[in-house]
């Protein structure tokens, strides 16, 4: 059974991804900024609690399409996405499958 891939036209956002390492003192550098096309993004409220307890609360969603949208595109927590002007960090990467891979829900603050 075939799961059929999020439509473009529910994909209407551009965003940057900027890839980010940690030195030796946990500075952060950029290793590279990758365009990526036909996503959507969403507001989302959603407290979450991280490996220390530390609440925080998600102020969007992305959602990245295997098919639809940039391909190869590869996600880590820690990397920075530049969506309308702002700069957001990757708390969460939730990968949703039917049957094969199908779509991420990256969560945003």
């Amino acid at each position: 059974m075939r799961v059929e891939p999020i439509p473009k036209y529910l994909l209407p956002h551009d965003v940057v991804l900027r890839k980010i390492s940690k030195g030796k003192y946990e500075e952060e550098t950029t290793e590279s900024e990758i365009a990526v096309n036909n996503v959507r993004v969403e507001a989302l409220d959603d407290s979450v609690l991280n490996k220390t307890n530390n609440e925080f609360t998600s102020k969007l969603v992305l959602f990245y399409d295997f098919e639809n949208s940039t391909k190869g595109v590869e996600f880590r927590r820690g990397d920075k996405v530049i969506y309308d002007n702002e700069e957001y960090r990757v708390v969460s990467i939730d990968k949703i499958c039917a049957f094969k891979e199908h779509h991420l829900e990256i969560g945003l603050v």
